[in-house]
């Protein structure tokens, strides 16, 4: 399938994709440490 824009969906699938798998792997790792200033939270959670 040569279309341009099924390519740019498959891209902005595999984006989304890769960002959801970080926010779920920081939201998972419920550790104390050091809060990951990406997401901007300080508070720890309990």
């Amino acid at each position: 399938m040569c279309d341009p824009c099924a390519l740019f969906v498959a891209q902005i699938t595999a984006l989304i994709a890769r960002f959801m798998t970080t926010m779920l792997a920081h939201r998972m790792d419920d550790e104390p440490g050091p809060a990951c200033p990406a997401n901007g939270d300080e508070t720890p959670h309990p």
